[in-house]
């Protein structure tokens, strides 16, 4: 019923009206183009994934949410998951901030993260946290959702024990990464110089396990 309204007021604004004229009322007539989104969702995939993973997740919550919900697929790590949990983390910040900048109507922000990528969005919502404000990119916080994602790391949580000689094989496969993941860095966090970035990402009143909530 709503397209034949449209249609039947271009119709009778045609015979007045030069084409161009004619394109910009459609656009006024659009429903989409009325509102203007305020809630931002952020999908971030895994190791050696793609924003494509999340295309399903995209769709279905762009259903649900409507035109007042914008939901994004994070790009910034495509085939650049190997290098670390922080680098992984930074490259999301950076890219989570422009999207906010570029739509002034954003009020909240989601994020969801599927396995690396979970602990991902918890390293970018730290470094995108305003202490002051409680806000993340200038964007009050709404919902924080994370998959399968290995927030203890994967030295005990394998599916078989692994035993120590074969964790140095770890970064032959995912890099950095696998050194995070295994527990196997030194230096990375905030409260020591051998606390392993995963250990202070997990420390309680620390800003990457209280950001989220």
């Amino acid at each position: 019923m709503c397209g034949l309204l449209i249609q039947l007021c271009c119709r009778i604004v045609a015979r007045a009206l030069t084409l161009s004229d004619m394109a910009f009322v459609f656009v006024c007539l659009s429903p989409t183009a009325l509102v203007a989104p305020t809630k931002l969702v952020v999908l971030s995939h895994g190791l050696y994934g793609a924003a494509i993973n999340m295309a399903v997740l995209k769709e279905e919550l762009q259903r649900l949410g409507g035109a007042d919900v914008r939901v994004h697929c994070a790009a910034a790590n495509e085939g650049r998951t190997r290098d670390g949990v922080a680098a992984g983390g930074r490259r999301l910040a950076a890219e989570v901030e422009c999207i906010a900048r570029s739509t002034p109507s954003m009020e909240t922000i989601s994020l969801v993260g599927n396995s690396l990528g979970g602990l991902y969005t918890r390293y970018a919502a730290g470094e995108l946290l305003d202490t002051a404000s409680g806000r993340l990119a200038g964007l009050e916080p709404d919902v924080f959702v994370t998959i399968g994602c290995p927030h203890l790391g994967v030295r005990q949580f394998t599916y078989l024990p692994l035993p120590p000689p074969l964790r140095r094989l770890g970064p032959l496969v995912a890099g950095r990464t696998a050194t995070d993941l295994l527990l196997g860095d030194a230096g990375c966090g905030e409260g020591g110089a051998s606390t392993p970035l995963l250990v202070e990402m997990a420390r309680e009143g620390g800003r990457y396990l209280e950001s989220p909530n």
